[in-house]
């Protein structure tokens, strides 16, 4: 909680609104304008393994979560 404030008083809802509109309204579609063709994935050198490959459905989203091996002493990585 606040103890003190020169500020004063914020009409929160206003901000709220005012964001709500610039983010669905200019920066959501440029995102997906940009994303709509998909994003490349990773390049995998030649020898790498990929295990326990996990596809996450959401409200509007997927998530990839995969175990990559890459070739070589002691290199693996996990990518989400």
């Amino acid at each position: 909680m606040v103890q003190a404030s020169t500020v004063g008083r914020v009409n929160v809802a206003i901000i709220n609104t005012t964001l709500k509109t610039i983010l669905s309204g200019i920066v959501k579609p440029a995102i997906n304008k940009a994303l709509g063709n998909g994003i490349p994935l990773p390049f995998l050198p030649s020898g790498s393994k990929v295990s326990g490959v996990n596809v996450y459905y959401f409200d509007g989203y997927q998530t990839l979560a995969a175990d990559i091996t890459l070739p070589g002493p002691k290199t693996k990585a996990l990518i989400h």
